[in-house]
């Protein structure tokens, strides 16, 4: 296999080409008994890799999708302070301004 230069994550992204090219109709390109012949491995060896990769791009797929939802969620929180801090400023407002109205003796038990 170091003869020819190919890395084992180098077969598999081949299998995974293979597969591609197989769900458009041209899966016939690659010749996976010759690869395995020319890099001097089993075709069990080139589907191990070819597993190991695929695994790892479905971790790596979870992985980007937890991130997405996480930068999502902190988008949606950040938004929430915003309002947040919107209604607290009005609150303080209200509370000053009643404040005020008390000091004035406006409040009688006439209204």
């Amino acid at each position: 296999m170091k003869d020819k230069g190919l890395t084992k994550e180098e077969i598999g992204s081949i299998l995974l080409a293979k597969k591609a090219l197989s769900k458009l109709g041209h899966g016939s390109m690659i010749n996976v008994k010759e690869l395995c012949s020319e890099m001097g491995i089993s075709g069990k060896a080139a589907y191990s890799y070819y597993r190991r990769l695929k695994g790892k791009k479905k971790v790596q797929e979870t992985k980007d999708k937890e991130r997405d939802d996480i930068l999502k969620e902190n988008i949606l929180l950040k938004e929430r302070i915003k309002r947040l801090e919107i209604e607290n400023r009005i609150l303080n407002i209200l509370k000053r301004g009643m404040e005020d109205l008390k000091k004035g003796d406006i409040w009688t038990n006439e209204c």
